[in-house]
This record gives C-alpha cells, structure tokens and sequence, in this order.
C-alpha cells in the first residue's frame, strides 16, 4: 500500500469513527434515535356537562393538525396521545366546541357548554340555572351587548334590559345614570336595585366604570320569585353583573380596545341676541299696560350693531362658556387564559374624558373638566385538588376629576339666568393688571349680580377617589358524601375613600364710570370697582379623613348547594345560604347619625325540581334581618313559589314547531322588602312588597 492509499484508509476510518460517535451523541440527547414518549405524552381526562355536571357520552377529541382521535367512554373519559405544543378540539353535537392546549397537561376536566339557548345557564341570585327551567323574571345578556363608545356603562342600559328604566339626569362626563326594574317601586326611601358585582354588593358608581370588555353576563332580576333570596334587600330587584374568568388549557388570549369619541350636545336651546331681548321685553312691558318702553330705538341699533360692546353689550353666554364638542378617549387591554391547575382574566381599562366647558386656558388654573379614570381586574382560580377550587377577585377602580367647583349642571342654570345685555363678561385689561376685570352691575346696595363667565374661573375642585374590592372563595366538592353536593364560602372587602382638593380666587367686578363716556365716542370710557374688592392670591383647602364620602364593607356568606338529575328526566338543585355584611359609613362631622354601622344578617334558601324539561317548580325564602328594626323584630321571613309549564316541550306542539319554536308559561308569587327607609324623626321602618 503506498503512501497515498495509507492517508485514504485513515481519513476514512476518522470520518467513519466521527460519524459513529455523533450518532451516538445524538442517541443520547434524545434525536433521532430517542424513544418516540419522549417526544408526546399521553393526556386522559373527562368531559362533561358545564351545567348539570353530568358526563358527555361519546365526545369527540381530536388532535389538531392531525388524524388523530379518540371518544369519550359511559363515564366520559377520554385518553390520547398527543405531541409536544399540541392543542385538542373536544365536540359533541348540541355543545360548543372546546379547544385545549394540552402540552403540560396529563389529567384534565373539560366542561362543555350547550350551543342550545335554552339550555344555556344563566347566573341567578347566589347561583345559576338553566333558561329553560327559569319561572321567575329574569333577563340575561352578555356583555359584549353593552359595548358603545362611552365610558359611562350605565348610559348604555336602556333600551337593552327588559323592565329597565335608565335615565340621565347630568350630562357631566362619567356621570352614572339613575335606574329602575319594572318603575319606581318604593317611595320615601331607596329606589333603586341591589347591584352585586360576582356576588358582593357595589355601586352605581362602580358599576358605571366597569367597562363591557370585563363583564362575562349582565342578569336583571325582577319579580319576588327572582329576589326573595335577598329578602329584606330586594324589593327593588337586583343586577347581578359576573366577570369573565379564564379557561384551563387555554393559551393566553389579549385583547385591545382604543378608542377616540366625539360628544356634541343635541337640542342645545337657541337663545336670542341682545336687541332681540330688547325688543320682547319692551313688547312684554307694553302688553302689560305700561305706557312707555323700557329700551329706546337707538339703544336697540346700537346694541345690534355691536358698535360699542363694552357700552351696550350683547353676550352670547352659551358661546362663551360651552364648546359645540368634546373629544374622550378610552383603551382596554385583556389577557385570558389558564393551565392544568390555575386559570387568569387580568384588565386595565383607562378612560379620559373632557367636557364643554370653554374655560381659557391662560388663566391661573385650567378650570376645562379633566376626568382620568383607571379600572383594574384580576380574577385568579386555583384548583388545589380535583374537588376544590380556590377563586380570588380583584376590582381596584382610581380616578380623577377636575373641573369647576360648580359643575357644569350649575353653568348651565348660570347661563339661563343670565341678561345679554345686562353687562360684558369682562373688560379690557389695563398695564399693571393681575387680575381680570370682569363685568358686574349692582342692582340692590353691595349686592351683585351673577357674572356666569366668573363662576366659571373663579374656582375649581379636584376629586379622587380610590376603590378596592377584594374577594376570596373556595367551593369545595362532596361528591364522596352524595354526587352534586357541594360547599362554597365567600370573604369580601370593599374600601372606598374620595378626597376633594379646592382652590380659587376671589374676582373682582369693574363696571362702567358714569359720565366716562359720550355718544360721540362710547369706545373711549373708564371703568370702577363694584362691589366688595376680590383677592390677588389664590386659597386653597383639603379636604382630610374626616370626609363623609368614605366607607367601609365586610361581607360573608357560606353556601350549601345540591344538583342532581335522575332517570335523565328528574332534574333537582337546592341552595342553603347563610350571610352577613357590615356597612360602615364614613365620618360626618355635621351629621353624627351617619357614624352608625349598618348591619344585616339572614338565612336564604332555594329548591327547585323540573320533569322531563316540561313542568318546573320553584321553592325560594329569605329569612333577613336588619339593625333598622328594634330588637325583637329585626328578622321576618320573605317566601317565594314559582311554577312553570314548557308546553312546547310536549308531543302534541310537534306540528307548530316550525312556526313557534318554543312556549312556555309561567307563575309566580312572593313577598319582599326593603330596610332603605328613615322618616323625618330618624326612626326606622320596614316595608314589605
């Protein structure tokens, strides 16, 4: 072999030698020659019923991408081999699809939710339950309905609630509207329904900076069967607002919403000019018997060919204190998802809004209205076993709100009380002037009249407010006692605290010299103070913890529930409820009544029982209690029946299918009543409805 051959051999047996080893490497770090478990795992689960808990038969699971399936067996259980990064499609006709991601998951619980309307489930009071078996009134919509460019949620109830009357009394940015279930029900005390927000108690301010993107379902309850479970406090019906929540296996999903709005003011009223006001009056006067008018002509032509403004004004005061629009600003991002064991929904909601009111901006302080308003989220589920499942709910609500200590309510009054003509809205301003000289007239000694274009600079108020409201609950499974019995206890701490910040300057009112001035020449004049001098420098005050707008919430509950079908025909739940809330207002130093906590106490309870879907009946009492009452009447027992007949459900509506899809009739009777009633002497008393 000569010398050429030699090197070849060897090159070859170092290639030959070096490849060996790398696939031997490969081999060990799991490539090609690795097992094929390492690269997938198997997943075994159950799929069942979102709402009767009970075990889908024959579920289809599918791997996406792939060929690749299985379906679920008698219990509903399920087992598949699935890739690394995998997603599955779980169906089952008469559900919605559901799609997992499985690529950490081994043991998974999968409840599928009907894709009939009648069977979808629908949040009640302290629970849920099927459309078809409701007999009381409630209405349910989800919250993606509520959705339109406003950062005022309840300004966009009416119209979309059966039984629901919204009214707008402030077109203030962020103003809360005021609403009513089925009308006023009760006079001389509250009005107005229970709201709950994922099952404690909030206001209406709080529901109004709650933005759709959160809300999950919006339900109204309307009639005694419905809110009996509240007794005491639900004479007036109840919103029950529930937030979204996340999904096991689910990859995370982000939403945005950015939005930029425009507000204009409709059927804004027309206001005559100054001549015009002029005339009327001078026609008012004369039909009245007065012999001669107040305006001559030539004040009449003078005031409407603005020749001299300062002299015979003629003030547009609707120009001058509201722009014809405002423009608001809102964003929202969302992200929603879960593993094997915790699920998240996290939101931050910002809202910006800004009024009409056309302050200048060159002043001492901007007085246009600013309102910045933050709502925060986060709602956490951990499943600490297969039976128990830990919730925690965070809403944290912060914001701002400058503008003129009036309100723009009172500038509107300003400006329909106001005289065109009476004097300008301010002078020209001379060398060496700190301040504005605005225009006034004395009609009675010292006293002034209301110059509206001053109130509108002369002072501002700035309020923030912050809101916490936490919740923790933990619903517990007993299926190893009996199947469909379960626990549920619910903590709730809500605080909420508003200060006010003030500051403003004293205006000083100038007024025309009498004999300053000739016909010849009304431009060339003097002006004097009127009235009590105004300050040069700006006052300020806070307003400290002794504000009476603060307050303070603890609320429990602790649930006992059952749901059962059998035979698939007999369908039975029960709910055992016992509660506790204390309402503790904030300190009034002018009104120490308001120092005294509210307290109620009460035990509920609901049984309800449907056949075949077709005939339905309902069991529902609140037995309540209130400080209000004296003691030894403070507790009263508030009953409910409901009964219901699906008579589209039977046989013989088979021929009128096609025309009238679904009927059913219903009947209910019930006593509620409400603790929201102080008379003039401070006593309290108790209503029933």
């Amino acid at each position: 072999m000569n010398l050429k051959n030699l090197l070849f051999a060897s090159c070859l047996l170092c290639l030959v030698s070096g490849l060996g080893t790398t696939l031997h490497a490969e081999a060990a770090r799991g490539g090609v020659a690795a097992p094929q478990s390492d690269r997938s795992h198997v997943v075994t689960g159950q799929v069942i019923d979102a709402s009767t808990k009970e075990p889908v038969v024959g579920a289809n699971v599918l791997v996406q991408g792939t060929t690749r399936g299985t379906a679920t067996n008698a219990d509903g259980r399920f087992s598949i081999q699935v890739d690394k990064n995998a997603s599955i499609d779980i169906s089952f006709i008469g559900y919605k699809t559901r799609t997992l991601d499985v690529r950490s998951a081994t043991e998974i619980i999968v409840q599928l939710e009907s894709d009939n309307q009648l069977e979808e489930v629908v949040v009640i009071g302290a629970g849920t339950q099927k459309k078809i078996s409701i007999t009381g009134a409630v209405t349910s919509i989800a919250g993606q309905e509520l959705k339109f460019p406003s950062s005022s949620l309840t300004s966009g109830l009416a119209g979309k609630l059966a039984g629901v009357i919204s009214m707008t009394t402030s077109g203030e940015p962020g103003a809360a509207s005021e609403f009513y279930i089925r009308g006023v029900g009760t006079f001389g005390g509250r009005a107005t329904p229970l709201i709950l927000l994922d099952d404690v108690e909030i206001s209406s301010g709080d529901l109004n900076r709650i933005p759709a993107e959160t809300i999950e379902s919006f339900t109204i309850l309307k009639d005694a069967s419905a809110t009996a479970i509240y007794g005491v406090r639900g004479a007036n019906g109840v919103m029950i607002v529930t937030t979204k929540k996340g999904q096991e296996n689910t990859r995370a999903k982000i939403g945005v919403t950015i939005e930029n709005s425009f507000a204009q003011p409709m059927r804004f009223p027309q206001f005559v000019d100054g001549a015009t006001w002029m005339e009327l009056y001078n026609e008012g006067l004369l039909a009245r018997g007065a012999v001669t008018a107040k305006y001559s002509q030539t004040e009449i032509d003078l005031t409407r060919s603005h020749a001299a403004p300062y002299i015979y004004p003629d003030v547009d005061w609707q120009e001058l204190l509201f722009r014809d629009m405002n423009m608001n600003q809102r964003a929202n991002i969302n992200i929603q998802g879960g593993g094997n064991r915790a699920t998240y929904y996290m939101s931050l909601n910002f809202n910006h809004d800004s009024g009409i009111v056309n302050a200048p901006k060159g002043y001492d302080f901007n007085n246009n209205i600013r309102n910045f308003h933050y709502n925060f989220q986060n709602n956490i589920s951990y499943k600490l076993s297969k039976s128990t499942i830990l919730d925690l709910h965070l809403n944290a609500q912060i914001g701002s709100t400058r503008g003129p200590a009036e309100g723009s309510s009172k500038l509107f009054e300003y400006m329909l009380q106001a005289n065109p003509i009476q004097f300008p809205a301010y002078y020209p301003s001379m060398p060496g002037d700190t301040h504005i000289r605005f225009g006034n007239a004395s009609y009675k000694g010292d006293e002034l009249y209301l110059n509206p274009y001053a109130a509108m600079l002369d002072d501002q108020a700035q309020y923030n407010y912050t809101t916490l409201n936490v919740s923790l609950k933990l619903d517990q499974k007993l299926d190893f006692i009996t199947k469909g019995l379960a626990v549920q206890g619910l903590v709730n701490w809500k605080s909420y605290a508003n200060k006010v910040y003030r500051q403003g300057l004293t205006p000083t009112y100038y007024t025309v010299t009498p004999n300053s001035w000739s016909p010849d020449n009304p431009n060339w004049f003097e002006t004097q103070t009127v009235g009590q001098l105004g300050s040069e420098y700006i006052w300020e005050s806070w307003e400290n913890g002794n504000d009476p707008n603060s307050d303070q919430t603890f609320y429990f509950d602790a649930r006992l529930t059952y749901n059962r079908s059998f035979a698939q025909k007999h369908n039975v739940s029960a709910l055992l409820m016992y509660m506790m809330r204390e309402f503790r207002p904030g300190r009034d130093l002018n009104n120490r009544t308001k120092e005294r906590l509210q307290r109620n106490q009460g035990l509920s309870g609901r049984v309800t029982y449907d056949f075949d879907q077709r005939y339905f009946a309902e069991f529902n009492f609140g037995y309540n209690g209130t400080e209000r009452l004296p003691a030894g009447s403070r507790f009263e027992l508030f009953p409910a029946v409901s009964l219901g007949y699906a008579i589209s459900n039977e046989k013989f509506w088979e021929p009128v299918r096609d025309y009238i899809d679904f009927m059913k009739i219903r009947g209910s009777y019930g006593i509620v009543g409400s603790d929201g009633f102080d008379d003039a002497n401070g006593s309290r008393h108790f209503v029933y409805f």
